[in-house]
């Protein structure tokens, strides 16, 4: 599945939403940190992928 740059932070940023909203959330401190470190792998790689498109798009 190829996402433009827009699409790739829409993303992002819905993930750093989820991130605060679990932050703020009652659940299992085990749980919670499990989710958040989820959301954050989430994050490294589209910010990877991000960078890549532009790094592309510089030597192109």
């Amino acid at each position: 599945m190829m996402m433009t740059k827009r699409e790739i932070r829409r993303r992002i940023k819905l993930y750093k939403e989820l991130i605060k909203f679990c932050q703020r959330s009652k659940i299992n401190e085990c749980k919670k940190a499990i989710n958040i470190w989820y959301w954050k792998q989430k994050i490294e790689n589209l910010s990877a992928l991000l960078s890549d498109k532009n790094n592309n798009k510089k030597s192109a």
